[in-house]
């Protein structure tokens, strides 16, 4: 054993056990809300989840699914992101010690310092591994944790090859490169690294040819398609997606049988219109996108500083001396970094917040994953220099500061943000939607809002086998041509669907799911019932504007409120009172209350003949025949996210 390895493996051995302790006690149970959920029930089921597909996760977590068989599969699914996560810090150890100023070989010649060079690198990955951002999405099943360990490796492989020298890992880090691109587009923010790495090789080999290497390097055409092919090769995940489709599995977003569904997919399905400079299918006005993108950056900035900061709660005095400290660190450790790294870095970093700014979704934390890795990198040096600066005036190098600091910080990481990131004991989204299911009426349609409450619905019935006798109806879901094809032939014959390429105004909207669902099911003497997760739609119930809005006071349908919501209480203007005979057990709702979730906002939708004579009636006259015009004459006319509207609003916008 060389003379140093055994720190290097003492130090790995502390940060993987260390980490893997923290997000096993921190580890959610079971399915939490969010889009893992969906992850889960199509990892389970071999779907295809929302766009971009998510090939290598599915593929991946069928994997560990099959090889880990023991409790819930959004439990299993959660331990593979805790996996990944741990890789990952594992990776930026690597990465960090071979970014360090210091150019020698620290494991070949035991230094004075090596304890350092080796605690330096540690103190940074368990640091990455218990930010918040980072910790929350290591701890459930999503996606972002595989892309955190790919995005890791891929720094750590290209800074330490070019060291090394090894033509064999190039092909590596072409085949992970394009093994990364069909898991999450993000990984584009290294294009840049990638190509100032294929230029530093190439002059390296260039180099090695005249000076006459003992290991002659290969040709530099050969060596680019060598990488091409590779990179190929590393996107035969891809082809999952249309294979796979052409079996219509139950969860097929988008069926990406075709070739053109297929590019539809990958470029990122309806989200490329409805989130990319656009907030809910709204284009922003050309005045508009500087400004909106801005906005967007500086929330960015704040999430961040909120991240590296654990006590920015406390006195605006103290967060403002504690912000001006770690930015003044970050500066010194980005001027102190290897000129290679000086530029590229802060280039990745430019065009995360950039993809963070005209990408316009609310959970964009996770997004900022390559920022986290680039602004630890720089903390690091930073608090490098300060050391060496410390030591060399005033300690004479007999004792090292840097690794007490990066050693305690982690701690201090975890004891303030624990609270925040343990999903030990809460969101047990599989048992809000068990309650609500197994109480249904035999062959009912139950309408869902969206994404949260119908993706624990499919969980439900695809992964846990549960009331797959009931129809789920995602409302938000209607006007995407996809959805059509996620029900059997005879459900969809009771339902209707369109395919209007963006989020149609309300009072189209609300005339085609009245009188293209709710009526026509209501006529047939089907069970309607509706559910909302107060998480996802608080301040604005459909049923409510239903009855105000579309067909005048007088005709209204009768709404029973089944359950109440016990975390967010309704305003005054939706005039819902407490269910008169809760329909869902008070065994149930109590249990929801101890594990801190909501019970549901459940309706039943009673039949007014008229009104659904009414309803149909003007869904023939008002949506079937006048589809094409409206397509044209109202695109204009968009509403933004019809759910997130204050009612007032809703009830100008849509008059009766």
């Amino acid at each position: 054993m060389r003379a140093n390895a055994w720190r290097t493996q003492l130090v790995v051995g502390v940060l993987g056990v260390g980490l893997t302790t923290v997000y096993a006690l921190t580890l959610a149970p079971g399915a939490t809300w969010g889009d893992g959920l969906e992850f889960a029930a199509a990892v389970h089921t071999l779907g295809i989840p929302h766009p971009t597909g998510y090939p290598l996760y599915i593929l991946l977590g069928k994997l560990w699914e099959l090889m880990l068989p023991i409790g819930s599969v959004a439990w299993s699914l959660s331990i593979l992101s805790a996996a990944c996560g741990v890789g990952a810090a594992l990776c930026l150890f690597g990465a960090v010690r071979e970014a360090m100023p210091e150019e020698e070989d620290w494991e070949d010649e035991p230094q004075p310092h090596h304890w350092r060079r080796i605690l330096i690198p540690g103190g940074t990955a368990m640091a990455w591994g218990l930010t918040p951002i980072t910790w929350q999405i290591c701890n459930i099943a999503e996606v972002y944790a595989l892309f955190a360990l790919l995005f890791n490796a891929l720094v750590w492989l290209m800074l330490r090859n070019l060291r090394t020298r090894k033509p064999w890992v190039d092909g590596l880090i072409a085949f992970l490169l394009g093994l990364a691109l069909t898991h999450h587009r993000l990984i584009v923010l290294l294009l840049p690294a990638v190509t100032g790495y294929a230029v530093q090789r190439l002059r390296q080999m260039r180099r090695d040819r005249r000076e006459g290497a003992a290991r002659r390097p290969p040709p530099a055409t050969l060596w680019v398609a060598g990488g091409f092919v590779w990179f190929l090769l590393g996107l035969a995940p891809i082809l999952y997606l249309p294979l796979r489709a052409a079996q219509d599995p139950p969860i097929n977003w988008g069926d990406p049988s075709t070739w053109e569904n297929l590019l539809w997919v990958l470029r990122g399905g309806e989200y490329a219109h409805t989130r990319f400079l656009a907030s809910e299918g709204i284009a922003w006005e050309p005045d508009q996108i500087l400004p909106n993108v801005f906005a967007r950056i500086q929330l960015a900035l704040i999430t961040l500083l909120g991240n590296f900061v654990p006590l920015m709660s406390r006195t605006p005095t103290f967060a403002a001396l504690a912000a001006v400290t770690l930015l003044t660190i970050m500066a010194i450790g980005w001027w102190r970094s290897r000129p290679a790294l000086r530029w590229s870095v802060p280039l990745t970093v430019a065009l995360n917040l950039l993809a963070v700014g005209v990408y316009n979704i609310t959970d964009f934390e996770a997004y900022l994953l390559p920022t986290i890795c680039a602004a630890w990198f720089w903390i690091a040096f930073g608090l490098l220099w300060v050391a060496e600066a410390v030591e060399g005036l005033f300690l004479r190098r007999r004792f090292t500061y840097t690794p007490l600091v990066l050693g305690l910080l982690p701690l201090w990481l975890g004891v303030r943000f624990w609270d925040l990131c343990d999903r030990s004991q809460a969101e047990r989204a599989d048992l809000w939607a068990r309650g609500i299911l197994e109480h249904l009426e035999p062959g009912s349609l139950l309408l869902t809002r969206g994404d949260g409450d119908t993706y624990v619905m499919w969980y439900a019935q695809l992964v846990d086998g549960i009331r797959p006798d009931v129809t789920v109806f995602g409302s938000n879901f209607m006007w995407s041509g996809w959805y059509r094809d996620h029900f059997s032939e005879e459900e969809a014959q009771a339902l209707h669907f369109e395919d209007t390429g963006h989020i149609p105004d309300a009072r189209y909207f609300l005339n085609a799911l009245v009188g293209g669902v709710i009526a026509p099911n209501l006529r047939a003497g089907r069970p309607v019932y509706a559910c909302f997760n107060p998480y996802e739609s608080p301040n604005a119930l459909l049923l409510t504007i239903w009855e105000q809005a579309l067909y005048g006071p007088h005709l209204k349908y009768s709404i029973e409120l089944l359950s109440d919501q016990t975390r967010l209480v309704p305003r005054p203007e939706h005039r819902v009172g407490p269910p008169a005979n809760p329909f869902l057990p008070a065994e149930w709702v109590q249990a929801m209350r101890s594990l801190g979730e909501p019970s549901s906002l459940l309706f039943r939708i009673v039949d007014n003949p008229v009104l659904t004579e009414l309803a149909l009636q003007r869904f023939e006259e008002e949506v079937l025949p006048g589809y094409e015009a409206w397509q044209h004459e109202q695109r204009n006319l968009v509403f933004g996210s019809l759910f997130e509207m204050p009612i007032e609003s809703f009830l100008r916008s849509a008059p009766p």
